[in-house]
């Protein structure tokens, strides 16, 4: 079991409703931003223009919701063992993130599927680690892994 994965990973078939992920905690910096949004081709001024942010209100540059995303997704994939994968990803960005905070990725099983195909939800939280302010909800499904590679 490599190090990416918690110390008590969630096995897909034994997984039930209200089992708690490992807490995920993120402290993004403009680097991660700059580098996260030029991946995803994201060039919006409010990711690295500090001067624009200030005119609009905002003190500093702040997170991209779609990084916030990927966070729940990967507290999703650190929570369970290989074998399983990511089939779906809803989340809703309620908050304004700025880099430099501290978050964390709260996360519980939310329902399970049993029939066939058997899946997996789990319902996150991305919180502002100081105040407790919920900035992100997320919905992650997965399923067991229809490649080799996991089984």
């Amino acid at each position: 079991m490599s190090k990416y994965y918690s110390e008590n990973a969630l096995a897909f078939a034994t997984t039930r409703v209200g089992d708690r992920l490992a807490t995920l905690e993120k402290r993004p910096n403009e680097v991660d931003v700059v580098r996260f949004c030029a991946a995803i081709r994201n060039f919006h001024r409010f990711h690295y223009d500090r001067s624009f942010t200030a005119e609009q209100g905002i003190p500093g540059i702040i997170v991209p919701g779609f990084l916030i995303g990927n966070w729940c997704i990967e507290a999703v994939s650190r929570a369970f063992r290989p074998g399983t994968e990511i089939s779906s990803l809803k989340f809703r960005n309620s908050k304004v993130a700025p880099v430099g905070d501290d978050y964390i990725v709260l996360g519980e099983v939310s329902s399970v599927i049993k029939t066939e195909p058997r899946a997996v939800f789990c319902s996150l939280e991305v919180k502002r680690q100081a105040t407790g302010e919920l900035v992100t909800t997320g919905l992650v499904g997965i399923r067991q892994s229809t490649s080799r590679e996991g089984n």
